[in-house]
């Protein structure tokens, strides 16, 4: 049995072969979570929420699994939003540099692949690793698509409107050096076409808007993250001792935010304030260390800006986010390995555990500073204070 998400109403529909026609399963949504989907032209992420909402078991599951409270997100406006805009070509700018000419505005949801193959260091094997991911996409320019930024909140309105399709390439990224390709073109160790399953589509739509409460990594992932705190649990404490606790952030508010700026601090001191507490925060105080360091090394790092909940008091952040601003002399094609996954906005997600941001200076929307300050913006509505890492003074 197929299923088919459609326009036509907020129900689930699947193909009858004996009557040969499609028609209503209420009821037995969970049942078919496992069935490939196909998606009937119109069809938006409204009428997907319109779907689930009148599935209450499928509804109770998608909170649950994805940590979402769905019935706050189906509860918001669906109308009105911040239009988001697709860059369409670039030209060449001052020192060799690159910048956006042009842009539209998306009118497409997309449900796309990411995978990558990488050789395990430790055992040799060879690993595929990846996920589903929610983009936006435009109708009008075939290839022209980006992943919804964490901004996506203050376009909920806009990306309900949305209509949805599901993007059958299946790239899995070649991400050994010695196997990576001359060039500036990516490397696939394979490629096909896939079809989706209910599953696989919901599961992309509902993370995105929810924090999933249980661990994602598996037990060799949490054996090897703990290996790594223990190794660098020793050389910390006598980091953040040394430093003491950075008296230039700004304490935290009533929220546990700091108070809306934009606030200069060196890498020490971050780790100082924020690499603290739990596991899970040191974890990531790590992952953004080692970001940092990756950057630093090309030598052509302008801003490096950290903001999301690293900077807030929350204990267990999920991720760090990241935005930096790099020399127009910067030239993507010059880096490898390691460095060049932190420019590639899916593969530093997956990779390192990081939403990383970046463009050149003169490429800046709206100019460096006010882009900078954009990031101050939180989900909900509202302004809190971010950080720039800046260099250690001699």
């Amino acid at each position: 049995m197929s299923v088919r998400l459609t326009p036509r109403g907020p129900i689930l529909f699947a193909y009858d072969t004996a009557s040969d026609r499609w028609v209503t399963t209420k009821g037995m949504a969970l049942s078919v979570l496992s069935q490939y989907v196909d998606v009937e032209p119109g069809t938006t992420l409204g009428h997907v929420f319109e779907m689930v909402d009148s599935e209450p078991e499928l509804k109770g599951f998608l909170g649950q699994f994805c940590g979402c409270d769905i019935d706050a997100l189906h509860g918001r406006s669906r109308v009105g939003g911040d239009p988001i805009e697709l860059p369409t070509s670039v030209k060449p700018g001052e020192n060799e540099g690159h910048r956006t000419a042009g842009h539209v505005v998306a009118d497409r949801m997309i449900i796309e692949t990411f995978f990558y193959a990488y050789t395990d260091k430790i055992t040799g094997d060879r690993r595929i690793d990846g996920s589903h991911m929610l983009a936006v996409g435009s109708s009008r320019h075939d290839g022209c698509s980006m992943t919804i930024p964490r901004r996506g909140d203050v376009s909920f309105g806009f990306l309900c409107g949305l209509e949805l399709h599901l993007d059958p390439q299946f790239d899995v990224v070649e991400c050994d050096e010695d196997k990576v390709g001359a060039g500036d073109e990516e490397t696939f160790a394979f490629r096909a076409t896939v079809r989706y399953t209910l599953l696989e589509v919901l599961l992309a739509v509902y993370r995105y808007f929810g924090e999933p409460p249980y661990d994602t990594r598996t037990q060799r992932d949490i054996d090897e993250d703990f290996e790594l705190h223990e190794r660098m649990r020793v050389r910390w404490e006598a980091m953040l001792d040394d430093a003491g606790t950075s008296s230039t952030l700004p304490a935290f508010d009533d929220n546990g935010d700091m108070p809306p700026g934009v606030y200069p601090a060196t890498l020490t001191e971050v780790l100082s304030r924020f690499g603290r507490g739990s596991p899970q925060r040191r974890t990531v105080a790590e992952r953004l260390r080692r970001i940092y360091v990756l950057v630093a090394s090309t030598g052509a790092l302008a801003r490096f800006v950290v903001f999301g909940s690293f900077v807030t008091a929350k204990p267990d952040p999920n991720d760090v986010d990241v935005v930096m601003l790099m020399e127009d002399t910067f030239n993507l094609s010059s880096v490898s390995g390691e460095v060049a996954l932190v420019f590639q906005h899916l593969e530093a997600d997956t990779h390192f555990g990081a939403s990383v941001f970046w463009s050149t200076r003169s490429g800046a929307f709206g100019g460096e500073q006010a882009m900078i300050e954009y990031w101050q913006v939180c989900r909900g509505g509202g302004l809190r204070g971010i950080v720039e890492i800046v260099e250690e003074q001699p």
